[in-house]
């Protein structure tokens, strides 16, 4: 059975490849965000925080605003 960590890291596969640095750098990345304290107000306006904080998290902040930007029809 796969952590969360694990399951996590699956989901960036597909963006970075199989290169095993940047998996590592990618799980550094996760876990930073996972130890990271969001405030619940920012929370509003998910893509005004990801553009905040791009520079902490940018591998992240690259896939949240690719998913949160898709026009709903």
């Amino acid at each position: 059975m796969q952590t969360d960590e694990e399951n996590s890291l699956d989901i960036f596969e597909m963006f970075v490849g199989t290169n095993e640095p940047t998996k590592e750098v990618v799980n550094k990345e996760l876990l930073m965000f996972k130890r990271f304290q969001v405030d619940v107000k920012e929370i509003k306006r998910p893509l005004k925080w990801w553009a905040k904080h791009k520079f902490l998290f940018p591998i992240m902040a690259f896939s949240a605003c690719q998913i949160l930007g898709i026009v709903g029809s």
